[in-house]
This record gives C-alpha cells, sequence and structure tokens, in this order.
C-alpha cells in the first residue's frame, strides 16, 4: 500500500486478526502521520513500514 498520501492510519488494521508480520507493507510514512491503535488486535507486532527500495522505516 502506498500511504504517502496519508495523514491518519489510527486504528487501520485493528482487529485484523489473520494478519502475520510480512504480509503488509506500507510504503511512505511520514512524519506526524497518527498511527495509534493501528495494529491492535491484529495479527501484526510492529508496524510494517518500508521506503521504496524496501528499507525499514519503523
Amino acid at each position: 500500500m502506498n500511504t504517502s498520501n496519508v495523514t491518519s492510519m489510527a486504528s487501520m488494521l485493528n482487529n485484523c486478526k489473520a494478519m502475520k508480520d510480512g504480509n503488509v507493507r506500507c510504503i511512505g510514512k511520514k512524519s506526524g502521520v497518527n498511527t495509534s491503535n493501528m495494529i491492535v488486535n491484529s495479527g501484526l507486532t510492529r508496524l510494517p513500514f518500508y521506503d521504496a527500495a524496501g528499507n525499514w522505516t519503523g
């Protein structure tokens, strides 16, 4: 998913229990974007952000 124009991702993947680390890749996170509760109650253990080159941007 290209998230470069997103301003809030709060609760975006909340309760997506079938999701696992590695099957979600968000590209283009910028500073100031709200990611609160983004992965709560999901199968993810970390926020899935990478730059266009595939480097982890956490």
